[in-house]
């Protein structure tokens, strides 16, 4: 799959070329790159914590120097490396032509994530004498740093298993996000505490005991006989069936909870306040109501699809969420007659969205200040100061 190049940042107001992949992370979805702009201009004055290519045209974080991909126009960067001495938590490969971060060293790894291309990060004579970065244990056959995380987990990550000795974790404290049972022998994540599932081996971890003093993570509720914590999401559902997630005593569907309950963003309460719906379900043109009282489909709600700001479909029959409005997509959510995807260079991305150049809109990130671009459906986030673009994710949801 070919990339277009961007021949400027709209966020930074200059020109630079299309930054080299750092990174490539593969998932089942498709792939993230992870990348970064290098300055360029016809002079440029580098920072303490940036190098000037040898061309004197652009800079490069001195992080970026001999890690093994070029960052200058003239590859400078990357040549006489074995002068080179490498920053403040990077480690130079034997070979003396690269720095990896040293996070990478001994990690088990030497072919993903960057590791030295002569294996030297990996060799037992480097990872005997090597000390693990802060947040990750040794294994005790000295051959490879595990992160914290992976200690007493209950599965075997060192060579020889030793992260799981019994002598090993009745001793170890578990990191932050993890709850250590009752029995000492192993740490598990705090969402996994009062779920209904024993995932500790003595069964601690959803004791009576346990559960009553339990506060339950972010995102969780507990049950009103404090055996359980269920996902908020599964408060007010309609649906009462334990093995599904739900409260054993039917606590998440008493009148009393559902009566005060705060639906979830993109849930609506039905107007006798005994049930929350996806808002895709409201007024979707099916005739059965959801709602026990039918607000759902009632002419109030689904006139001119005032609620929650829906957009009503051209044949009058649907009304669909915002969000589907022009976003290059078709689905059993969208209109049937399609004309939520009609017209799109004349309509007006709702807040939060950015309209790309083929007339979609693609929601901005409400966590980083970031600018979406669109392929074809494909889409790369960048961000932007005044010095440097980074481009942080291309995201590829189709070939």
């Amino acid at each position: 799959m070919l990339l277009r190049k961007f021949d400027e940042c709209p966020l930074c107001g200059f020109t630079g070329r299309w930054p080299r992949i750092k990174t490539v992370a593969l998932f089942g979805l498709g792939t993230i790159f992870f990348a970064t702009l290098t300055k360029t201009s016809q002079a440029v004055n580098c920072t303490l914590d940036e190098w000037k290519c040898a061309d004197k045209k652009s800079c490069t974080p001195r992080s970026y120097v001999c890690d093994g991909e070029s960052d200058c126009d003239d590859e400078s960067d990357e040549q006489n490396c074995e002068k080179w001495s490498c920053t403040e938590g990077w480690w130079k490969c034997a070979d003396g032509l690269k720095c990896i971060s040293d996070s990478w060293v001994c990690d088990g790894d030497s072919q993903w994530g960057g590791g030295c291309d002569d294996g030297s990060d990996e060799q037992h004579e480097t990872c005997e004498k090597w000390n693990c970065t802060e947040g990750w244990w040794k294994c005790a056959d000295e051959s490879k740093c595990i992160d914290n995380l992976l200690v007493c987990d209950g599965e075997n990550d060192c060579e020889n298993g030793k992260e799981e000795w019994e002598e090993i974790c009745r001793k170890w404290n578990c990191p932050d996000g993890k709850w250590k049972c009752a029995d000492d022998l192993k740490c598990i994540p705090d969402i996994f505490v009062c779920n209904g599932d024993n995932d500790c081996d003595d069964g601690s971890d959803d004791w009576a005991l346990t559960c009553k003093n339990w506060t339950c993570t972010e995102g969780r509720w507990k049950c009103a006989d404090k055996k359980k914590c269920v996902d908020e999401l599964n408060v007010c559902d309609g649906s009462s069936v334990p093995q599904w997630g739900n409260c054993d005593d039917e606590s998440d569907e008493w009148p009393e909870t559902c009566q005060n309950w705060r639906c979830a963003e993109g849930l609506w309460k039905c107007v006798d306040n005994t049930k929350c719906l996806p808002e895709s379900s409201l007024c979707d043109g099916r005739k059965v109501s959801q709602c026990d009282d039918g607000s759902d489909k009632w002419p109030e709600t689904c006139e001119n699809c005032t609620v929650n700001d829906l957009w009503r479909c051209a044949d009058g029959s649907k009304c669909i969420e915002q969000r589907r409005v022009c976003d290059g997509t078709r689905s059993i959510y969208d209109c049937s007659d399609g004309s939520n995807e009609m017209n799109c260079e004349n309509y007006v991305c709702e807040k939060g969205s950015t309209k790309c150049a083929d007339f979609t809109c693609v929601l901005v990130s409400k966590w980083h200040p970031l600018l979406l671009h669109l392929f074809k459906c494909h889409f790369c986030v960048f961000a932007c100061t005044a010095l440097v673009c980074v481009f942080v994710a291309a995201y590829f949801v189709g070939t």
